[in-house]
């Protein structure tokens, strides 16, 4: 590819003339070019040339072995240089190595060859910035092809060059971009604009310019005059110098179609008066000598800010004090100097030395100037430097106070022959972490010698207790083990600083003396040891090591091709064979959608597993369906699998069933590596899975979805070590989409915090995540975030929407937001190859979580750190959320943002909400601000982005009624006054069809045509989309009478899709020139009215609905149509009284149908206002719509044409009857002055159905009248006369069906008054006299009618009740008995028949049943004969002679048992008495009772017991 190769060329669009560009950049002696290459280096220097290899677009996440900026330095230019031979010199500076060049063509560059990101993939080069259209070899500097202070770039592209600039067959030659270091353009550029004016400050003598085409297969060069400036070199300027630049000028050699150049011209304005500047960029110190991108750099705190003046280093490491690397701005004065002034901590001396300027490139910041100065001091005791920056006379001053402490700087070991022995005591671990212990293997009689060097000259170094920094020995042997110590001493602390090296010794060999028990294995089993034995011989001793000894490789046996496995120990290796083999398992199902296979256990997974990694099969295309609850084994390897030996992702479409995989702890997720899967309904639960939850990685070269994950859930105690679903690098043509997902409560995502890029769901994403919420606690570093970490790439969408995060969000470092942690500006590459990168879009978002972190701290975003320059990439929105958690950090804390590097032009922030925190600003710094935004975000425009509100207006309905008149506000609903996210349908987003609003549409002037036909599609909440045009919304700000490059959007329900354009000045007059209106909606809450609670637009007490919106429509609009179109963009569902006309496609559509009234209007909070709202004392509502046209009151709206800029307002009155009161009182006075009769009773209920309709207020003022009295009189007389007269004439006859109505009747003409019945006639008096009469008659039967019929099936317990009726039936008069019906009469009769024979039967069945009559069943003889006795005449003649006997045998029975039961009774009372009286006698005497004489004792003694009473009654 680089060079010329054909794989350059895959567009077909251009083939023919590729293949003939191909064989003219391969030279016949293409080898003799290459070989001359070799010795460019022994002619005369002509000058540098810059060089930089750099790989940005394939990372290692996604298979890459190296990635970033490989080489960035200058290279002579010599007599024989090609661009070859340069790139060659400066992989050489590196050590690096190449293939392919002596064919023109570099194929592989450190091992990163073609291919390897796709088949589009490979090395690229640009000259200046254009990819060139010969091969390497034919850029010569004898040709004068190279030059100096030319750019050579080679780049590694995945896509044929077009993610790198490169458009093959386009012919668009405008410039995208144009830089210059210093000063500012006016207007902001746009490629369609072509003369600028540059204003620089004073002082400023000379500026680079950088232009940047839109396709860099044509060159772009920059002129003043005729002469040339590359990009590297620096113009010479003053006052009025005139800059042109060029792009793709027909006779300059291009891949692509030739025209006409675009060109630019710049004027330079200098400034006459220059405010104070802070000159000093950024700054760090370092251990190393040389360039800022070597040694370490130290901690300094705070970071550096060029306003910032007090700082803090932690030292070591270093003999010297440091390096310090100063970076000035571009293009400071000349007369800018910088200075170091600092003590001698020796002597007490005072001491400076000037820092000169020189042009050293610093590797950690790109093209701009540097300065090094290493100072001589080496004391361990600390001090204060101070930089000043500044001329003789006005300069700022830079404190660095100073903390130092001792350390081992390097430890070199060496073997006998002086070789280097590798190992890691005193490098660093993670950059800042000094490693003070390792272990490394050496053989028996090694000598070896060390070198120990201190970070500083005051500190001593002892290696085994012995004090020296260089020594050789050989080492003592305890048991194969040896340990070295090396200290370092801090006298100044009087501690010493210890690292420990461990020696093992290597044996002569090792070997299998017995081998394992197994050596069969199926595929993706761990090797088993078990029975192995391994023994090192170490001279004339060996010994058998064990398991923990060795190491085993591979340890998993995954693949069929793997015959043995290397057994190593201390640098020694022996080899095991090995049997593998794979077994596809078999699973129900054909893998269809409606078929799919059905995975039932462990087993089916590890085969999806195998087949993919070792079959390479994708199951694209294909369906499974989980149907139980599956743990995943230990030693789990994903499905899908990338690394740099295996490369197979999985592409099939999983069901959980809402199943649930458990993870065994420590072990990977399910799924590894896909492109174009799908995930739904399952539950995932892991004590700790190491790195994502869901998704390991995915595939990135490839377009399209790598996955779609919906209805997934991380159960609750779910640890992951990384971000909970996804993470790794996130191509911008590969989206991952999440929908309608949860993690729950209890789940820990980034559990050991110290991992960066960590988000819930996401770390670096490209995509959208739609409708999911998140209760965990987020743990990690930097760039961390409670829905996302940050945005992959600046390509492609990165999308929040309608999400929810409830848990706490715990980092340590920056960049840190309850949504999203940071924009595109989080990635490795973000900070500079993407400057235009927009922001994300998050909107409809809930944060109620608590977020910590340092620095970019963001209730929803914390940070964008790449600066945005226009609009090319795309639009991000933030809208419609809103914060109540806690928002904590050290800088740039924000309730909404943290931390904007630039507040762009296209950025759009709005109508965001965060609880008051700490009086927290909206954005915590905005670093600067475009200053062509009209808003002042950082000012009076603040609320309006992001506004703090007290908890109240939270559940009160204020925050809910806020949130809905933003725009793109559709999923918010009200609960209880607290806004919560629907479950409904709903427009989610709209998106550009036929515009692309990555770049501008161009318009040309008065072509409204072209508006009218814009598409959109509307994407819908359940996944559903439609197709619409400009004519079904509104445009604004898209009048394409108004030339020049802007921001317009259409509206369409309430949702805003933003797109830029740019109407251009050449006219193409299509289309009806419209007008421009404003629209606005003022409605109103629902609530009673009183007095004081009384709304209308003149007290200003009215709600505005949406907001106000101003667009185009026909000339011949009237407001009826504005109505329509505005609520509808808004929204409001208004109902006109009216059926549509037919609609007209066009968006300037002429007049419809005609409509006086709008009857009511819905807004999106629910509330529905029409007549009927709002109701006041009597409960009724008395509201109407009204509409005012440019403030003036129009009833006749309808067909009323309004003029161009014209305002229509359509707004709630609360009452609209108070206008109707004197019209009320003067038919009173005209209709009642003959007085009341039933002639004018339908005028009197006119006026009086008025007068009801009056509201509250309206109906006070009508009763202060004497006049409302007598109509209220006269109408409360006829309504009830004339009700009545109609009631009764109404009745032919009382009936059963009417009775009640009747009853009715009579009661209310007997209430009413005299009045009243004056009125009636006497006809109908007569009538009610009769209903009075009849009424208890019809009462009566249809009572007794009812308990006939209620009856039922005749039993004798009903006796009582049917004997009664048939009593009551015989006593009725004639004349209620004729109201019988015949079929109550029947039933009546029926059931006495029925009864009758029962009565009999049971009789006879009693005296059948009875027997001999004794004391035990007399009762029951004694019932049956009450029982007969009651039978009628008719009923006794019934029985047979049998009974009847027998019964006249049981009545004698019954008296002789009754009689001798008495004369038993007798004698047992007789017997008592006599007891009892002698008993009584007894106790008198006993108690020696002297009231009764002798006399009478002995004769009550032969008394009868008749005398007993007496003489108890004698006893007192």
């Amino acid at each position: 590819m680089l060079g010329g190769k054909s794989a350059f060329m895959k567009r077909l669009s251009v083939l023919m003339m590729v293949m003939f560009i191909i064989l003219s950049m391969i030279p016949q002696a293409a080898t003799q070019a290459f070989a001359e290459t070799k010795d460019a280096g022994n002619a005369g220097t002509l000058g540098k040339a810059h060089v930089i290899v750099e790989n940005k677009t394939f990372s290692k996440t996604d298979g890459a072995n190296w990635s970033g900026v490989l080489v960035d330095t200058d290279i002579n230019i010599q007599e024989n240089s090609t661009m070859m031979s340069l790139i060659l010199a400066a992989l050489d500076s590196v050590g690096a190595k190449q293939e392919g060049a002596e064919n023109n063509y570099i194929k592989s560059i450190n091992d990163l060859s073609e291919k390897e990101g796709g088949d589009g993939s490979g090395w690229m080069a640009t000259l200046n910035d254009w990819f060139v259209n010969r091969g390497l070899l034919e850029f010569s500097a004898k040709k004068g092809d190279i030059s100096d202070g030319d750019l050579i770039h080679v780049q590694y592209t995945k896509d044929l060059g077009a993610d790198l600039g490169g458009k093959y067959g386009d012919d668009d030659r405008t410039v995208k971009m144009i830089t210059f270091s210093s000063g500012k353009v006016e207007p902001a550029f746009e490629k369609d604009i072509h003369q600028y004016t540059l204003t620089v400050p004073k002082g400023i003598d000379k500026i680079k310019v950088t232009p940047t085409a839109s396709n860099k297969n044509y060159q772009v060069k920059t002129f003043v005059g005729d002469t040339e400036y590359k990009r590297t070199k620096y113009i010479p300027i003053s006052d009025g110098t005139r800059i042109n630049v060029k792009c793709g000028d027909k006779n300059w050699p291009s891949m692509s179609p030739m025209g006409d150049a675009q060109e630019y011209e710049f004027t330079v304005k200098k400034e006459t008066d220059s405010a104070k500047n802070l000159y000093l960029e950024d700054m760090d110190f370092r251990s190393a000598i040389g360039f800022a991108a070597s040694g370490t750099k130290y901690k300094m705190s705070p970071e550096f800010s060029s306003d910032v003046f007090e700082y803090t280093l932690d030292i070591a490491d270093c003999k010297y004090l440091m390096g310090m690397y100063a970076l000035l701005k571009e293009d400071t004065p000349s007369d800018v100097k910088m200075s170091l002034h600092y003590k001698d901590p020796e002597t007490d001396e005072e001491k400076s030395m000037d820092i000169k300027s020189g042009a050293i490139k610093a590797g950690w910041n790109m093209n701009v100037n540097s300065v090094k100065q290493t100072l001589a001091y080496s004391s361990l005791k600390g001090a204060d430097l101070n930089l000043r920056v500044g001329t003789d006379t006005d300069f700022v001053t830079y404190t660095f106070h100073i903390k130092r402490y001792a350390s081992l700087k390097t430890l070199e070991i060496k073997d006998g022959e002086g070789k280097k022995i590798d190992h890691k005591v005193a490098k660093y671990k993670n950059g800042t972490e000094k490693i003070k212990e390792d272990t490394i293997s050496v053989p028996k009689d090694i000598e070896l010698e060390l070198i120990a060097e201190a970070g500083n000259s005051d500190s001593k170094v002892k290696i085994n207790g012995q004090e020296t920094t260089k020594t050789k020995f050989k080492p003592t042997w305890n048991k194969e083990k040896s340990d070295i110590e090396i200290s370092v001493s801090d006298p100044l602390n009087n501690k010493d600083d210890i690292y420990v090296l461990h020696l093992l010794q290597i044996p002569n060999s090792i070997e299998i003396t017995s081998p394992p028990s197994k050596t069969e294995y199926k595929f993706g089993e761990k090797f088993d040891p078990t029975g192995m034995v391994v023994k090192a011989n170490f001279g004339t001793e060996s010994r058998v090591l064990t398991q923990e000894e060795y190491s085993i490789k591979p340890e998993r046996l995954n693949a069929d091709t793997i015959k043995e496995v290397e057994i190593s120990y201390r640098n020694m290796s022996v080899k095991q064979p090995v049997k593998v083999s794979f077994t596809e398992a078999k699973m129900q199902g054909s893998g269809t959608e409606k078929d799919p296979w059905i995975i039932k256990n462990v087993d089916h997974l590890k085969s999806i597993s195998a087949m993919v990694e070792m079959k390479k099969t994708s199951y694209e295309g294909k369906y499974f369906k989980i149907d139980r609850d599956i743990t995943l084994p230990t030693n789990w390897t994903p499905i899908g699998i990338s690394n740099r030996d295996v490369k197979a992702f999985f592409a099939g479409n999983i069901d959980g069933n809402n199943k649930t995989i458990t993870i065994p702890r420590g072990e990977s997720t399910m799924l590894g590596y896909t492109h174009s899967a799908s995930l739904k309904n399952l539950n995932i639960y892991g004590e700790r899975i190491e790195g994502t939850g869901v998704v390991k990685t995915y595939a990135t070269g490839t377009p399209g979805p790598c996955i779609n994950i919906e209805n997934v859930t991380l159960k609750a105690g779910t640890n992951t070590t990384k971000s909970g679903f996804i993470g790794g690098y996130s191509h911008g043509n590969a989206t991952i989409n999440i929908r309608n997902c949860t993690v729950e409560k209890g789940v820990t995502v980034g559990c050991d915090g110290n991992e960066s890029y960590v988000g819930s769901f996401g770390g670096e994403y490209n995509g959208s995540i739609d409708g999911c919420v998140s209760y965990a606690t987020v743990k990690g570093k930097s760039f961390v975030g409670g829905i996302l970490a940050d945005k992959g790439q600046t390509m492609g969408p990165c999308i929040v929407r309608n999400c929810k995060f409830y848990g706490n969000i715990e980092a340590t470092g920056d960049y840190v937001g309850g949504i999203m942690g940071c924009g595109y500006g989080g990635t490795v590459w973000g900070w500079h190859s993407a400057p235009n990168s927009p922001l994300p879009s998050i909107q409809n978002c809930i944060m109620e979580g608590n977020v910590k972190g340092r620095k970019g701290v963001g209730g929803i975003l914390g940070a964008e750190c790449a600066t945005m320059t226009d609009v090319n990439n795309g639009i991000g929105l933030i809208q419609n959320n809103f914060v109540t958690g806690k928002i904590t950090g050290e800088s740039s804390v924000g309730g909404i943002v943290g931390l904007l590097e630039n507040m762009g032009m296209y950025f759009i922030i709005q109508n965001n909400y965060y609880a008051k925190n700490d009086n927290l600003p909206w954005i915590g710094k905005a670093k600067a601000v475009n200053p062509d935004r009209k808003d002042d975000p950082i000012g009076k425009g603040a609320n309006a982005i992001g506004k703090a509100i007290s908890k109240d207006d939270i559940t009160n309905d204020v925050l809910f009624q806020n949130l809905i008149r933003g725009f793109n506000s559709l999923p918010w609903i009200s609960e209880g006054g607290t806004p919560v996210l629907s479950d409904g349908r709903y427009v989610t987003e709209i998106k550009t069809t036929a515009i692309f609003n990555l770049s501008p549409e161009i318009i040309n002037r008065y072509d409204y045509n072209k508006v009218n036909n814009f598409k959109f599609t509307i994407n819908y909440s359940d996944g559903t989309k439609e197709e619409v045009s400009s004519t079904d919304g509104i445009l604004i700000n898209c009048d394409p009478a108004i030339t020049g490059k802007r921001m317009a959007y259409f509206v369409y329900k309430n949702m805003m899709c933003p797109f830029a354009v740019d109407v251009q000045t050449k006219e193409n007059k299509t289309g009806e020139i419209p007008k421009t209106v404003r629209f606005r909606i003022l409605g109103d809450t629902l609530h009673d009215i009183d007095d004081e609670n009384y709304h209308s637009i003149e007290n200003g007490k009215l709600n505005q609905w949406g907001q106000t919106i101003e667009f185009m429509i026909a000339k011949e609009a009237t407001a009826k149509d504005i109505i329509e179109r505005g609520s509808d963009a808004l929204g409001v569902k208004v109902d006109l009284g009216i059926s549509s006309a037919t609609k007209n496609t066009s968006m300037l559509r002429s007049p419809t149908e005609s409509s006086e009234e709008v009857k009511s209007a819905t807004y999106r909070d629910g509330i529905t206002l029409n007549n009927e709202s709002n109701k006041q004392a009597d409960g009724n509502g008395y509201g109407s719509w009204r509409v005012k046209i440019n403030d003036k009151i129009d009833s006749e709206f309808a067909n009323k044409i309004v003029e161009d800029k014209s305002e229509v307002l359509l707004y709630f009155e609360n009452d609209v009857t108070l206008e109707r009161v004197i019209p009320i009182l003067s038919d009173i006075e005209k209709t009642l002055t003959n007085g009341v009769n039933l002639d004018n009773k339908d005028s009197v209920k006119a006026m009086s159905k008025k007068v009801k309709m009056l509201s509250p207020f309206a109906t006070k003022k009508l009763k202060s009248d004497d006049r409302s009295k007598i109509l209220e009189m006269a109408e409360n007389t006829v309504t009830e006369a004339s009700t009545l007269a109609n009631k009764i004439e109404v009745i032919e006859e009382v009936t059963k069906e009417n009775l009640e109505e009747v009853e009715a009747l009579v009661k209310r003409y007997e209430q009413a008054n005299e009045e009243v019945k004056k009125l009636i006639p006497d006809t109908l008096k007569n009538k009610i006299e009769a209903m009075k009469k009849k009424a208890p008659i019809i009462k009566h039967v249809i009572d007794f009618e009812k308990r006939v019929e209620n009856i039922g099936n005749v039993t004798l317990e009903k006796a009582p009740l049917i004997l009664a009726l048939n009593t009551e039936f015989r006593a009725m008069t004639e004349e209620e008995s004729n109201e019988i019906s015949k079929e109550v009469k029947t039933t009546l009769k029926n059931a006495i028949e029925a009864l009758s024979k029962q009565r009999v039967n049971d009789i006879q069945t009693r005296v059948s049943k009875l027997g001999y009559i004794d004391s035990k069943n007399v009762i029951e003889a004694e019932k049956l004969v009450k029982d007969f006795k009651s039978l009628s005449d008719e009923e006794k003649a019934m029985l047979s002679i049998e009974t009847a006997a027998k019964i006249k045998e049981i009545e004698m029975n019954i008296a002789e048992i009754r009689k001798a039961e008495k004369d038993k009774t007798k004698k047992q009372q007789d017997a008592r008495e006599s007891r009892d009286t002698a008993t009584y006698i007894k106790n008198i005497i006993s108690t020696g009772d002297q009231t009764i004489p002798l006399s009478s004792l002995l004769l009550l003694l032969f008394a009868s017991s008749t005398t007993v009473m007496l003489v108890r009654r004698n006893k007192k």
